[in-house]
């Protein structure tokens, strides 16, 4: 949603800044609006975390592995906390819906710019039957053909091609029709198409042909195309204009005038460069050109300005939304220290016998330097895990055993911090290097962390090859690995497989776990749409638990605080 919340403020803004900037040369407004349009390829919001406040997770009391969710019956204060996302019981399904909606009009668009290559393949060929080399015209009117550009320019006649018109952006041929060469107006005709080149116009008209397709459903695009599309134009005009002063705008009045074009009428390629337009464009353009249009500083900086107020506006919006999550994930985590009671602390030192005590002094060490993993400060964070990582590198070795339990704490700690700041990718990297890239010998529950990393880095698939290593048929596996593989199905669109695992769950009737199940199972219900089933789920909910209105339970697998052991004794 932030990506088209951002995009569409940019294209608004910029679209207002070219409309201010009227009396500014083309080429400016140009240059603006294709920030602009260039911009929907950003994808600005995609590796932020989502606005909605996450669910706390309550960690294993023997274990560093943190994935059981919360015990609605035993806390209030779980209770109040997991009823977070109810306010809004359609989020996940919205979120998967758009993401899915966006993929498949994307999909669309290419299938429509692929036949535009085809079409243009073909049109192309149509052009080439019966046409004719006519370089010796360049030469004939003054020009060569390296005159604009450093590539070499070919010149074709052919009696189904416009006026004038420029197709090719690494091999650029300029086509003329008979009617063209005989014309009183071919110096002016070529002059238009050979400044096309020079401003490499094909390549944008390209740009503008592809963002027209894959955005069809978006009007805001539509409107930067067709103003781009115009201002293109605008700027050849106006560089011939400066070369031949009144005749260009005589020349170009009766070429509009004259020409037939087959372009405008048979075919709408609108990617050709072409000296002619449709009758109210090239209205605008000799209009156009009856202004003088001079570059003045205040036009630079009105468009510098607009440019710069976008950026700050995209990253104010982006910031924003991973500040609230961030500040979120840190005041829940704070508020689960809080309420832990004495006999869920994790225990993380070893009987105080002569053989442990070096290991057992290290995991002092290691508390001491995490004491500031609780600190709303950014920098506090980043300072804590470099303090760990360099203490790490430095100290005495243990034994193998120790040495393992040593480093499962500190990847714990280590993971809780990057988790805490929302550095998804990091998170895999200190995975990755620290036990290897072979699934199989990654520990299951730093399994969990690199599968949910990986989620919100919009990586289903390799998240989907993660989870496809857990066994869910065992019945020591929690309830917090089986909304982890359900969400990980849903985000890649299997949400039969996701549903066939919680209803082979539910059949089980583990103690405490059904509420929660039902609310997983609704919400996989809603996304196939069997509203009937789902509606059935609700009033047992309803009825059961009273809850008025199923959470999405997906939604807080994927935003599950992972706790570290170390954090029970700072």
């Amino acid at each position: 949603m932030d990506y088209l919340i951002t995009n569409s403020i940019i294209s608004i803004l910029l679209l207002l800044t070219a409309k201010l900037l009227t009396q500014s040369p083309a080429k400016l407004r140009l240059a603006v609006l294709m920030v602009a349009l260039l911009s929907w390829f950003i994808p600005w919001s995609l590796i932020e975390l989502p606005l909605q406040q996450p669910i706390l997770a309550v960690p294993e009391p023997l274990n560093i592995y943190s994935y059981l969710p919360v015990d609605n019956s035993t806390s209030s204060a779980n209770s109040q906390l997991s009823h977070t996302v109810q306010s809004d019981g359609w989020q996940l399904v919205n979120i998967i819906n758009l993401e899915l909606v966006l993929k498949i009009l994307f999909t669309i668009g290419t299938a429509l710019f692929v036949l535009d290559l085809i079409n243009y393949r073909n049109y192309l060929n149509k052009l080439s039957y019966g046409a004719h080399n006519a370089d010796e015209l360049l030469s004939l009117h003054n020009f060569t053909s390296t005159s604009f550009s450093r590539r070499e320019i070919k010149l074709s006649v052919s009696p189904d091609a416009p006026a004038g018109m420029t197709t090719g952006v690494i091999h650029p041929v300029i086509w003329l029709n008979e009617k063209s060469v005989q014309s009183e107006q071919i110096h002016s005709i070529l002059l238009h198409e050979l400044t096309h080149i020079r401003h490499f116009d094909p390549a944008k008209k390209w740009v503008c042909a592809f963002s027209a397709r894959l955005f069809f459903w978006n009007p805001l695009v539509q409107l930067l195309v067709q103003q781009i599309t115009l201002l293109i134009e605008f700027s050849c005009d106006e560089t011939c204009y400066k070369i031949k002063n009144e005749r260009y705008s005589l020349d170009l009045a009766q070429i509009m005038l004259v020409q037939s074009s087959p372009v405008g009428s048979n075919t709408s390629l609108n990617y050709i460069s072409t000296i002619e337009s449709n009758r109210s464009n090239n209205i605008q353009r000799l209009k156009s050109l009856n202004k003088e249009k001079t570059m003045k500083v205040k036009y630079l900086g009105i468009a510098s300005a607009s440019i710069f107020i976008c950026s700050l506006a995209s990253a104010h919006i982006n910031s924003t939304t991973a500040e609230s999550s961030y500040q979120a994930l840190q005041q829940l985590a704070i508020q689960l220290k809080a309420q832990k009671q004495p006999n869920q602390l994790m225990s993380i030192y070893l009987e105080d016998v002569a053989e442990n005590r070096a290991y057992n002094q290290q995991l002092k060490t290691l508390v001491e330097l995490s004491k500031n993993s609780l600190n709303p400060d950014v920098s506090q964070l980043d300072q804590t895990y470099t303090d760990i990582e360099t203490w790490l590198s430095n100290r005495p070795s243990l034994s193998p055993s120790q040495e393992r339990r040593l480093l499962m704490q500190v990847t714990s700690i280590q993971h809780f911090l990057l988790q805490q700041q929302g550095k998804n990718q990091q998170i895999v990297e200190l995975i990755s290097n620290r036990y290897g890239t072979d699934i199989n010998v990654i520990p299951l529950f730093y399994r969990h962390h690199l599968a949910t990393a990986y989620l919100k880095l919009d990586n289903p698939e390799k998240a989907l090859e993660i989870t496809n290593t857990f066994d869910l048929v065992s019945p020591r596996s929690k309830l917090g690995t089986l909304q982890l593989v359900a969400l990980v199905y849903a985000e890649n669109y299997q949400y039969e497989q996701a549903l066939q695992i919680v209803e082979a769950r539910l059949f089980l009737n583990k103690a405490g776990e059904r509420q929660n199940l039902l609310n997983m199972q609704h919400a996989l219900l809603i996304n196939l749409g069997n509203t009937e089933s789902a509606d059935e789920v609700a009033q047992e909910l309803l009825n059961t638990y009273a809850q008025e209105q199923p959470t999405m339970a997906l939604t807080s697998a994927q935003q599950t605080i992972a706790w570290s052991p170390i954090l029970d004794h700072i």
